[in-house]
């Protein structure tokens, strides 16, 4: 503490002895910047540490050509170890303009602070009140606050430097008015301070203002994208129910069910390259996709080669089983022309099931019931190219669609059902 106390002493005449204890509060003050707060990820403080290289760079060569140019000013006015004292500001410039090029970013932000608090406070005891050096601590206790990587108890410390500066200065110097007499170089001096400094101070807010509103935009994009990404994974309904924190299982009755299967893909999958087969896949699976968007159901899942869609759940359109058959046979068209000789079995059943979500950290929905065995029973009784369905969907069909009937099925686990094959469309 005495080593403090005699280092403010040891500044120019009655400024000194005024400042004595504030120096102390100053220099213990500056020593905390460096204590960083709650850690957070490497790569979040890379980034900003980055960002404070760029802002820093550009501070410490600003800084050292208005300094330069400063120092000349103070020169022609006749104030000489003030010019004198700006090669030392122009100095403590460079030396943090290498410590940033070095990576460093605490050290260079503190010498920066310490020379804009010190330059402004020994302008104002050579110059006076009236010229206004002293409003520039104004912006540099907010430029703290918009340096990248600044935490907030760093941010509220500089704060409290440069105005606890402002307020001495102010307390002992208000009544000065100006101590040199200003010639044109004075009154440009001047202008520059008053003006500057509040340009600058509104040139902080609207940067702040500006990455407020980028960062609200950003928080709104991801907002949209986890949603559609969300609703693509779940039905709207569920995913509501999800973020509400509410139940997301339910019954439906009735819902219609349609499972698919490629048939040959194994053998095909032998002869053919993981690369040429998932792209395969993905093409035929993708316009199955928005086919069933596009007819109002709800794609569920794929298992391997498998496709499953259902209709008549919330959101999706009351006259499910019509939409479902009709997606059917647009599935067996679109493989007869892009299906390089792949066929699919088809099956359909209608009636209640449970839908849900399942899982606590990957979601998965699904459905549950012995619609869905049903289901999967007229998909595995029936044959290339053709759209097997139960009694239950021939009569919901009724006059719109061709259906022949296909007999009695010994269905596993079910016995013998009438089942139908759907044909095509009527008209």
């Amino acid at each position: 503490m005495e080593r403090v106390l005699c280092v403010a002493l040891s500044l120019r005449g009655s400024f000194a002895e005024k400042n004595a204890v504030w120096g102390v509060v100053w220099y213990a003050a500056l020593g905390m910047i460096s204590q960083g707060p709650v850690s957070r990820s490497v790569a979040v403080v890379r980034r900003e540490q980055e960002r404070a290289l760029r802002v820093l760079r550009m501070v410490c060569t600003s800084g050292a050509l208005v300094h330069t140019a400063m120092g000349v000013s103070f020169l022609l006015m006749g104030v000489r170890w003030l010019a004198a004292f700006n090669i030392f500001s122009v100095v403590v410039f460079i030396v943090s303009f290498i410590l940033v090029g070095r990576g460093g970013v605490v050290l260079p932000s503190a010498l920066v602070l310490a020379e804009v608090v010190l330059h402004q406070s020994l302008a104002v005891t050579a110059t006076g009140w009236g010229y206004g050096f002293q409003y520039w601590l104004i912006p540099a206790a907010a430029t703290a606050f918009v340096t990248p990587g600044t935490r907030l108890r760093q941010g509220l410390i500089a704060m409290l430097i440069a105005l606890t500066t402002y307020a001495v200065l102010f307390a002992f110097y208000s009544q000065t008015g100006q101590l040199v007499k200003p010639g044109a170089i004075g009154w440009t001096l001047i202008i520059i301070n008053h003006v500057g400094a509040a340009l600058l101070t509104c040139l902080i807010v609207y940067m702040l203002a500006r990455v407020s509103n980028d960062v609200e935009g950003r928080l709104e994009v991801e907002h949209r994208r986890s949603e559609n990404l969300l609703h693509a994974i779940l039905p709207m309904s569920i995913a509501e129910r999800l973020k509400d924190g509410r139940t997301t299982s339910e019954g439906v009755d009735p819902a219609t069910v349609l499972f698919a299967d490629l048939v040959g893909f194994t053998h095909w999958a032998e002869r053919t390259s993981p690369e040429v087969l998932v792209k395969k896949l993905d093409t035929i699976f993708g316009a199955f996709d928005e086919m069933a968007e596009r007819l109002g159901l709800e794609k569920i899942k794929t298992i391997g080669d498998a496709y499953m869609v259902a209709g008549g759940l919330p959101g999706t359109r009351s006259d499910h089983v019509i939409a479902t058959a009709q997606l059917a046979l647009e599935m067996l068209t679109y493989l007869e022309k892009h299906g390089n000789g792949l066929t699919m079995r088809i099956g359909i059943h209608t009636g209640p099931v449970v839908a849900g979500v399942i899982g606590k950290r990957k979601f998965a929905f699904d459905l549950w019931g012995d619609t869905v065995n049903t289901a999967a029973r007229m998909e595995s009784h029936s044959e290339p190219n053709k759209v097997h369905v139960s009694e239950t969907v021939a009569a919901a069909l009724g006059e719109g669609f061709v259906l022949e009937e296909r007999g009695m099925v010994d269905v596993k686990g079910k016995g013998l059902m009438k089942t139908y094959w759907l044909v095509g469309k009527r008209g």
